[in-house]
């Protein structure tokens, strides 16, 4: 998994090691993917999901150290799943995002 922030500060992109991802009609209020930094959680305004990666369309700039979670919790709403295998992409808790 690759986090970064490619050329704009509020846009994150996240690349999985699947062909091709899909989410059951996840509306952005939704999506099982949550953004923080050290001033808490960071809202998601749009994504896109294209291939293996997911674009986050941030709200605003993240501060300090910024962190990526996934599908938590112990009956989460909404799941991403992997197209070819309908298999739904792992959890993930806090994985730091690199910036560059």
């Amino acid at each position: 998994m690759v986090e970064d922030y490619p050329n704009d500060d509020t846009r994150l992109e996240k690349s999985f090691s699947y062909d091709k991802l899909f989410a059951f009609n996840s509306r952005v209020d939704e999506f099982p993917i949550k953004i923080e930094d050290e001033n808490g959680v960071v809202s998601i305004y749009d994504y896109i999901i294209s291939g293996n990666k997911i674009k986050l369309y941030l709200t605003e700039i993240c501060n300090g150290n910024t962190y990526v979670s996934g599908i938590t919790g112990s009956d989460p709403a909404n799941i991403i799943i992997d197209y070819a295998t309908q298999i739904h992409v792992l959890c993930f808790y806090k994985f730091l995002v690199t910036r560059g």
